[in-house]
């Protein structure tokens, strides 16, 4: 090396040394600025050779080996003769210059290394012992990002080896109010192009900028340190992409449905999690198809069960009405109002005598016709209309005879079974429907009589004439005077305000009238 050159490196070393031994010895001082996160991926760093008092010289390897290591924990670390043979070329290449830079020496040095930080530390004989410090500093900015400095008093050399260590463990840069104010910049000559554009690429800290430096000047003296800068924004944008990405999957998951996975997926069809997101997808897709299958043979076992006994009750129709199982109910409610072919069989079979006159109303009063009785109640009927000029004493020697004959409890409904089945399931203002006319036989449509059962709409739960046609015998007393049976339901002969599901009146148990028959309920075992 030229006198020149070694005065050069000399005066830098000096340099630093004296600066680093002004800084405040506090364990946590550090330089004004942002504090740089610790990045996955360890910085560079170019560990400059140290410089020590010739008292110690032969301990020089190992102290700067101590210092590696320290700063390995955090850095990449470039140091040794690797870094020695860098220093010396650039310094004597800097010294042939008119001017000595120290500034740019320590730049090509770190851009050598493809680093942004050169590490300098002093090992200084003081009264007592010695003075150990460490300044990092950011070339490109030209910014101080960690200085300490601690005495080591009463140390011997390998003392000063252990402290070096704990000196470079884990250099942090923590700005503090009390810091020294930084030294002055170098200043940048910006007349040369390049110099320009990658100062200017370093203010605007862009991909793009770096992209344009490294378009223009490829193999510039920049380039490695633009390519360095490049790497670690995509690094970064990387990071945020995969916490974005974490986040949209832990969403995903919050909900884990079939439409949260596939926002996750529509986001990052590639994504680290897509595969999962596949098959949980998959799996909820398998999941409800069994799910609807199974739903699907439950649905086809209740068809089955509900054909089984239809079938059994159209087997038992030529002794008895057909009924329905009332759901969540442990009764069941004739389908039908007992029509007039089901009543002659009691009739035939018992002998019974259910009179030869019934009631009638002429707009003022009550009539009770000669003649005119189930048989023949005053307008035309065929065997499969309700039958009617019933009294609640008829109805009840029906069911009682209807039990004996089939094995099988019946009774006349009780009004709160009657209600229930009445509504089929929904809150209507006729039994089924909120138009009468789709359910019930009335005034308004009846033409002056009753109609064969069946041919309105049923109700929801399969019953049919529960609204009009002939008004139904209820097991009840209808208050607590315990004169009258309540009756339900409405008749051919009645308006439309006296048709609804909750209209009700009252009837004398002997007393037959043209619009009133009955139906049958069955409490199940």
């Amino acid at each position: 090396m030229s006198k020149k050159a070694e005065m050069c490196y000399s005066f830098s070393a000096i340099m630093v040394a004296l600066c680093l031994i002004v800084l405040p010895m506090q364990a946590g001082a550090a330089t004004k600025g942002k504090v740089k996160a610790i990045q996955a991926e360890k910085e560079r760093l170019v560990l400059m050779p140290l410089r020590v008092g010739e008292e110690i010289q032969n301990m020089q390897g190992a102290m700067e080996t101590s210092l590696a290591e320290g700063l390995q924990q955090q850095y990449t670390v470039f140091s040794g003769e690797d870094v020695a043979k860098k220093t010396r070329e650039i310094f004597q290449k800097e010294s042939a210059k008119k001017n000595c830079d120290e500034t740019r020496c320590m730049e090509n040095i770190a851009i050598a290394f493809q680093s942004e930080l050169v590490a300098v530390a002093n090992v200084t004989k003081i009264e007592g012992g010695y003075l150990l410090a460490l300044n990092i500093r950011n070339v490109m900015d030209n910014k101080s990002v960690y200085n300490k400095s601690i005495p080591c008093e009463g140390c011997s050399a390998f003392k000063v080896v252990d402290k070096l260590k704990e000196l470079s463990a884990a250099p942090v840069s923590l700005a503090s109010a009390n810091a020294p104010p930084e030294a002055p910049q170098a200043r940048v000559n910006l007349s040369d192009p390049e110099t320009a554009l990658w100062e200017e690429a370093k203010k605007g800290n862009a991909a793009e900028d770096y992209q344009a430096y490294l378009s223009t000047y490829p193999k510039g003296k920049y380039a490695p340190l633009a390519r360095t800068k490049l790497s670690r924004l995509k690094e970064e944008a990387k990071a945020v992409e995969e916490q974005q990405e974490q986040q949209a999957w832990n969403d995903a998951l919050q909900s884990a449905s079939q439409d949260s996975y596939n926002v996750y997926l529509n986001a990052y069809p590639r994504g680290r999690f897509a595969v999962l997101a596949q098959a949980r997808i998959a799996k909820i897709k398998k999941d409800d198809d069994d799910a609807e299958a199974q739903r699907q043979r439950e649905r086809m076992a209740e068809e089955a069960r509900m054909r089984r006994e239809q079938a059994e009750a159209e087997k038992l129709a030529a002794q008895g009405p057909v009924m329905v199982r009332i759901p969540g109910k442990n009764y069941e409610m004739g389908k039908y109002h007992v029509t007039r072919g089901e009543f002659a069989k009691f009739v035939n079979e018992t002998g019974y005598d259910a009179g030869s006159s019934c009631y009638s109303w002429d707009g003022s009063k009550w009539n009770n016709n000669s003649g005119n009785n189930w048989r023949n109640p005053g307008f035309t009927q065929d065997d499969n209309h309700p039958a009617t000029c019933i009294n609640w004493n008829d109805a009840q020697a029906y069911v009682s005879w209807l039990s004996k004959k089939t094995g099988r409890q019946y009774h006349l409904p009780t009004e709160a079974e009657w209600e229930y089945a009445c509504y089929g399931g929904s809150q209507t203002e006729y039994c089924g429907s909120n138009d009468i006319n789709a359910v019930a036989w009335y005034k308004g449509n009846s033409n002056g009589g009753t109609h064969p059962v069946g041919q309105k709409q049923a109700n929801g739960y399969g019953l049919y004439d529960m609204s009009g046609n002939a008004r139904q015998w209820m097991q009840d007393w209808y208050d607590n005077t315990q004169k009258y049976r309540t009756v339900n339901g409405g008749a051919w002969s009645l308006d439309a305000p006296e048709i609804r599901a909750a209209a009700r009146t009252w009837g004398g148990m002997e007393f037959r009238v043209l619009n009133i028959g009955f139906r049958v309920a069955r409490t199940l075992p």
